[in-house]
């Protein structure tokens, strides 16, 4: 088993195959579980399993729909329920 944490502001590199999975966890919350569902080329197709709590955006709708909430992520600050109130 492999378990990995991480410091804050420290990224991860995980290498998948097709149909491999990653889990997601935190106490108290449902995992979220990213599967590599296909690899055409220069592209990855991901699965996403999470609650109906979660908002899953790509990374360009965030950038050029919502760029405060962009800029936040990007800060390495918190997106708070108030920025995301009216996504829902």
């Amino acid at each position: 088993m492999l378990v990995l944490s991480r410091k804050q502001d420290e990224k991860i590199y995980l290498s998948r195959k097709q149909d491999e999975k990653i889990y997601l966890l935190r106490a108290g919350s449902e995992p979220i579980v990213l599967t590599l569902v296909e690899i055409k080329g220069d592209n990855a197709r991901l699965g996403i399993k999470a609650s109906e709590n979660y908002i899953i955006m790509r990374e360009e709708v965030i950038r050029y729909k919502y760029p405060k909430i962009y800029a936040q992520i990007n800060q390495g600050g918190l997106v708070t329920k108030a920025m995301l109130d009216p996504l829902v």
